[in-house]
């Protein structure tokens, strides 16, 4: 079964293509890389061969390397690995100032949610009076960076 069959309700898998899973699969790992913890790429196995592929068995014994993941308590690295997400999804989106598309609302919260969270330390607590006029910027196509630093432009 692919993710999509087993996860019908979940609108990103629904929409994800391949390469968009790999970069994401990619992320992943540089933050288990980066951290020294174990490799959950051994657990992505090939549908034909029901292994890991042919360059992943070079290098790696995936039975080493999955008892490493199986034995990690994953809820202590939770926090932070989700303020990589974050910090990593924040430093994805286009510089260009316009997407061609608008996007619903309750995205544009989201993102605006994930920046201030992100960055509230450096933010002016007055910055929470923009925030209508923030989502309203995202919404109609200005990245969530430069709607944050119009708002800014306001603060008093």
């Amino acid at each position: 079964n692919t993710a999509k069959d087993n996860y019908p309700e979940i609108v990103a898998v629904q929409k994800a293509i391949a390469v968009s899973a790999g970069r994401r699969l990619n992320a992943v790992r540089i933050f288990t890389l980066n951290h020294k913890l174990p490799d959950l790429t051994s657990l992505v196995i090939n549908h034909s061969s029901g292994d890991c592929g042919d360059s992943y068995l070079r290098k790696f014994n995936p039975d080493i390397e999955r008892a490493a993941v199986y034995a990690h308590d994953w809820n202590q690295t939770l926090p932070e690995f989700n303020d990589y997400l974050a910090q990593a999804k924040l430093n994805c989106q286009p510089s260009i100032v316009k997407r061609k598309v608008s996007m619903k609302r309750a995205d544009a919260t989201s993102l605006m949610s994930e920046y201030f969270i992100a960055h509230k330390d450096k933010l002016p607590s007055s910055i929470r009076k923009h925030r209508e006029n923030i989502i309203a910027m995202i919404i109609s196509g200005t990245s969530t960076e430069n709607a944050y630093e119009e708002a800014l432009k306001k603060v008093a």
